[in-house]
């Protein structure tokens, strides 16, 4: 069975080029949020509320951020559903949640 190409969404005004017109197919995807809150784990939520088709991840991780896209060394953790490194996400409004992961360490690496 062969990939499909995620729906192609518009960007918001004033980002730059972010894949969203022409949708993304076999690519890594690497963003960095800020967490505002502490805590011992860390969990992701994933949705397909504007897409066609079925969302296939196959594998996300999380880490400490370093410069750029980099991510510190040992900080990484793999993240699961319901046991599993990937997941289908239908196309609607609902989404899924990974199982609670070991949060990346929060000593500063920068120094």
């Amino acid at each position: 069975m062969g990939h499909r190409r995620a729906a192609a969404r518009r960007g918001q005004r004033g980002l730059g080029a972010n894949g969203s017109r022409q949708g993304v197919a076999d690519q890594s995807l690497r963003q960095v949020v800020r967490v505002s809150t502490g805590g011992s784990t860390v969990r992701i939520r994933l949705s397909n509320a504007y897409g066609t088709t079925p969302l296939r991840i196959t594998a996300a991780t999380v880490g400490r951020p370093a410069d750029g896209a980099q991510v510190w060394p040992g900080t990484s953790r793999k993240l699961t559903t319901d046991g599993s490194r990937g997941v289908a996400i239908a196309p609607s409004p609902a989404s899924r949640t990974s199982s609670p992961s070991a949060s990346p360490p929060t000593t500063d690496h920068r120094t």
